[in-house]
């Protein structure tokens, strides 16, 4: 059996996985405002002539359903008695045991909110196949399972012609091309990108491209963190760069390991640096009822008020019969969501 290390690489900014108040939600239904955004200029009117009615721009709003994932363990008779044993030994042993499968059942769920978030950003959707496991990519899916934010054709790939070259040819103008897809997002949506989430190979584009090295070789500081660390330097181009490459987990029990972001995959994202403003982004939390006790009520109410409400990620237990064990359940109501399609651009830069 191959040892290995609990817990999934998180390269994500924080702002990622941060869930504000107002996204937690009863139930599993979220809705969020989507307002289209003024850009118009005012009319110009003679001094003291009437108001001049403009027109108002929609508001709408979109419902989506959070993702549900219900997981549990059993505590079987022979550690209910190690956990109950008079001697110390024992009774460590069995708590250890009972500690490290908690521990392990949270991990999971940490896991899957990380490569659900990372699946979004690479893929624009979120995968599964018909026995439930995350899926790094559409191949095996089942639709019925699917979370797809349905980011436009244009912002995929090449992002309309965009990205015109392939970035591994030395003398493409990397630099001019950030600057169409600039220009392409100011012209969609009104804002700028403020960072590059990359995958393994675009740090070596950089690095050998002719025209990259002009301003690299300008600043010392950029051109050492790249040399030294294979890491494109915050700052180049006006933009964070966020490596994405060590996304790596194991696809099924089988131990299949995969990597969720493509060598050549750079996501361009704006606000990354201003969480108040990273309204096109969101990470809802769901929210389930959850017993605080077991005893039996003839009154329904009664029943209830032995319940409480829990937001996100949690567990409780409950004792089982014939045989006697403990069985534990942990579970998870969230999703990671793009609320604004045309805010993000998916770019396959190598082709």
């Amino acid at each position: 059996m191959r040892i290995k290390a609990s817990g999934v690489p998180n390269p994500l900014p924080p702002e990622f996985m941060a869930v504000a108040d107002g996204n937690r939600v009863l139930g599993d239904q979220a809705k969020y405002i989507r307002i289209s955004g003024e850009r118009r200029t005012a009319k110009r009117s003679k001094y003291g002539a009437p108001a001049i009615r403009r027109s108002l721009r929609d508001i709408g709003d979109a419902r989506v359903r959070c993702l549900y994932n219900f997981e549990s363990f059993s505590i079987e008779m022979t550690m209910l008695m190690k956990l109950m044993a008079f001697e110390r030994y024992a009774q460590d042993e069995g708590m250890d045991w009972v500690r490290y499968q908690i521990e392990e059942a949270a991990r999971r769920q940490q896991n899957t909110r990380i490569i659900t978030t990372l699946s979004a950003l690479a893929n624009g959707a979120i995968y599964w196949d018909g026995d439930g496991n995350l899926l790094p990519n559409s191949s095996g899916a089942n639709t019925d399972f699917t979370v797809d934010f349905a980011i436009p054709a244009t912002h995929k790939n090449q992002c309309n012609g965009n990205i015109p070259a392939s970035w591994a040819l030395v003398n493409t103008d990397i630099p001019d091309a950030i600057n169409r897809l600039q220009l392409f997002s100011l012209d969609e949506t009104g804002m700028e990108f403020t960072a590059c989430l990359y995958g393994k190979n675009v740090s070596k584009y950089i690095r050998q491209n002719s025209f990259c090295q002009t301003f690299l070789s300008r600043n010392e500081t950029w051109n050492g963190k790249l040399t030294k660390t294979n890491e494109i330097p915050d700052g180049l181009f006006g933009l964070q760069w966020k490596p994405m490459w060590k996304s790596l987990y194991e696809t099924d029990d089988n131990g299949t390991v995969a990597n969720m972001w493509p060598d050549d995959l750079a996501v361009f994202v704006p606000n990354v640096d201003q969480p108040e403003k990273m309204t096109w982004w969101a990470m809802f939390e769901g929210s389930i009822p959850v017993p605080k006790t077991i005893d039996v009520q003839r009154d329904p109410l009664a029943a209830i008020r032995g319940a409480e409400i829990v937001y996100g990620m949690g567990s409780y237990s409950a004792v089982s019969l014939a045989p006697l064990a403990a069985e534990v359940y942990h579970f998870d109501v969230f999703l990671p969501a793009i609320r604004n399609e045309k805010a993000i651009f998916l770019a396959t830069v190598a082709f």
